[in-house]
C-alpha cells in the first residue's frame, strides 16, 4: 500500500509562535491535552506556551514538537514553527532541523507476519486517506503511546483503526493485533479476553500479570476495538502501558477512556464527495449495472446528506438499491429512515446489521437522565442551546454526557455562542423512543424559549417526523 500526500493548508502569516503552535495543533485535530500526552509535558505548560506566558525551548521544538505535529513530510511548516520558537527567544533559527525519530510511511507491501494478524477489510477504505495519513504521522513521531478513535455509532472507527493497523505493523518489531472488544460483558473479563486475543494460554495464572509478562520485551500495536461498554478496563490499559515500554494501543469507542497519556483523534462523517463514491461502490456490489450518473447523482447526494454522510448507513441504504432507484430510495427515506437501514452484508458484524442496531448499543449505555434527555432533544430539528435543555428540567452536566459520548454535537466554532444538535439518523432513533414513551406532550411546552429559527425548523421536519411515527398532535416548540 502506499500513502498519498496530503496538501498542507495555508495558515495566517503570524509570527508569534503561541499562536501559530495554535493553528498547527489544531489543524492536526489535537487538543492541548494530547499535544502533551505526545511530547511528554504538561497540559498546563502547552497552555502556557500558546499564549506567550513562556518560553519555548527551540531544540525541544524541533526535536519533540515537529514530529508530535506531524510535520515530518512538511519541512518548510516545520522550520516555520522553529523559527518561530527561535524568535520568540531573540536567537537565530537553527541552520538545519533534526528528529529524535525519522519514520518513512511509504509501504509498499504488507504481507508478513505482523500484518496476517490483522482482519482483511472486506473492501477498500473510501474518503479517509487524510485521516489515515495523520494518525499514522501521529503514531510514528509522538511519544504518547495511547490513542483513541470517538465518534458517533457508524461512522467508521473500526475501519479507520484497522486500515492504520495495517500500515503501521511493519514499523513494529512484533506487528500489530486486533482484539474485539464487543462479545466481552463487562470489564472485568477484558484481561482475560485480550490473553485468548493474544493466543496465550488461558487460565495458568491471573490474566493481567499473563499479558505484563507476554507483552513486557514486544514491541506490538494492539487495537482494541470497541471499548464503549466496559470503559472500567482503563486501569488495565494503564497498567499494560505502565509495564511494557514498547507497547501502542489504538483504541475504539464512543467515549474517551479518561486516561492522562490518552490523545484523542475525533472521527467525522465523510466528505459527501467521498460518501456518494461510497454509495455508488456499495450499490454496485449488490446491483452490478448501477453507476452513479449526472441523473442519479442529485438524488444520490441527497440520500448521502439524509444519512448524515455515515459509512455504516450508506452501506445498508445502497443495499437497496436492487429494487429502488435513488429516487424512490429517497423519498422512502424520508418517512422511514431506520426502517431502510437494514439487511446489508451479511458479512457485517451483528450490531451492524441495522442502523438502530449500533445506536442502541450507545443508548443502553446512557443513564435513565441521559436517555431521557436525549429523546427529547430530538425535537430540535434546527438545534437547540443550553437554555432550551435547562428549560427541558435538565442541567448543564446531562448534556455534557451526551456530547462527550458523541450522541449531541456542537454545531458552532468554538468563538461563537455555543449551539447543539444530533446527526439525522440519531434524530430519527430518538423520535422512536419518544414515540414509545408516549411523552412528546410533556416535553414541548409551548412556552419553551428556544430562538425563532430553531422554533420554525421544529415545526417542519421534526414534527413530520414525529406524526408519522406517533400520530401525536402537533405542538410548537
Amino acid at each position: 500500500m502506499t500513502r498519498n500526500q496530503t496538501t498542507a493548508r495555508p495558515f495566517p502569516q503570524t509570527t508569534e509562535f503561541g499562536d501559530l503552535l495554535r493553528q498547527i495543533r489544531r489543524r492536526a485535530s489535537m487538543t492541548q491535552t494530547d499535544l502533551a500526552a505526545a511530547v511528554a509535558y504538561s497540559v498546563s505548560f502547552i497552555s502556557s506556551l500558546e499564549k506567550g506566558d513562556r518560553l519555548p525551548d527551540v531544540a525541544a521544538v524541533a526535536q519533540r514538537f515537529v514530529p508530535a505535529l506531524a510535520l515530518q513530510d512538511e519541512p518548510a511548516l516545520a522550520a516555520r514553527l522553529v523559527a518561530a520558537a527561535a524568535s520568540a527567544r531573540g536567537a537565530s533559527p537553527p541552520r538545519a532541523i533534526t528528529y529524535t525519530q525519522t519514520t518513512t510511511l511509504t509501504i509498499e507491501e504488507v504481507d508478513g507476519p505482523e500484518s496476517a494478524q490483522l482482519p482483511a477489510a472486506p473492501t477498500a477504505t473510501i474518503g479517509r486517506e487524510r485521516e489515515i495519513d495523520l494518525i499514522c504521522r501521529r503514531m510514528a513521531g509522538h511519544e504518547g503511546r495511547l490513542l483513541t478513535l470517538l465518534g458517533p455509532p457508524g461512522v467508521g472507527k473500526t475501519r479507520l483503526a484497522l486500515e492504520v493497523a495495517h500500515r503501521l505493523a511493519p514499523l513494529y518489531a512484533d506487528g500489530a493485533r486486533f482484539v474485539e472488544l464487543a462479545p466481552v460483558e463487562n470489564a472485568e473479563q477484558v484481561s482475560a479476553a485480550l490473553v485468548l486475543a493474544l493466543g496465550l494460554e488461558p487460565g495458568r495464572e491471573e490474566a493481567l500479570p499473563q499479558l505484563v509478562a507476554s507483552l513486557r520485551r514486544k514491541e506490538v500495536l494492539l487495537v482494541l476495538d470497541n471499548l464503549e461498554h466496559v470503559l472500567g478496563c482503563a486501569s488495565c490499559i494503564k497498567t499494560l502501558l505502565d509495564e511494557c515500554a514498547h507497547l501502542r494501543i489504538i483504541a475504539t469507542a464512543r467515549e474517551r477512556l479518561h486516561l492522562r497519556g490518552e490523545q484523542r483523534f475525533k472521527v467525522a462523517p465523510l466528505e459527501q464527495a467521498a460518501a456518494v463514491t461510497l454509495f455508488g461502490e456499495c450499490a454496485a456490489a449488490g446491483e452490478p449495472d448501477f453507476a452513479v450518473t449526472s441523473a442519479n447523482r442529485p438524488a444520490v447526494e441527497a440520500i448521502c446528506r439524509a444519512l448524515d454522510c455515515l459509512p455504516l448507513a450508506i452501506e445498508l441504504c445502497a443495499a437497496h438499491v436492487s429494487v429502488l432507484d435513488p429516487a424512490a430510495l429517497l423519498a422512502r427515506l424520508h418517512d422511514r429512515r431506520l426502517d431502510m437501514l437494514r439487511n446489508g452484508p451479511g458479512d457485517l458484524p451483528l450490531r451492524h446489521h441495522t442502523l438502530a442496531n449500533a445506536i442502541h448499543r450507545s443508548y443502553v449505555l446512557l443513564t435513565p437522565d441521559e436517555q431521557n434527555l436525549l429523546n427529547r432533544l430530538a425535537i430540535f430539528g434546527g438545534g437547540f442551546d443550553a437554555g432550551a435543555v435547562q428549560h427541558l428540567g435538565f442541567g448543564a452536566a446531562a448534556l455534557r454526557a451526551l456530547v462527550s459520548k458523541h450522541l449531541v454535537r456542537r454545531t458552532t466554532p468554538n468563538d461563537a455562542p455555543p449551539r447543539y444538535g444530533l446527526l439525522e439518523t440519531i434524530r430519527a432513533y430518538a423520535l422512536d423512543r419518544l414515540a414509545l414513551a408516549g411523552d412528546e406532550a410533556g416535553c414541548t411546552p409551548p412556552t419553551c424559549p428556544v430562538l425563532p429559527a430553531t422554533r420554525r425548523e421544529n415545526r417542519g421536519d421534526a414534527g413530520r417526523a414525529w406524526r408519522h411515527r406517533s400520530g401525536a398532535p402537533r405542538h410548537r416548540v
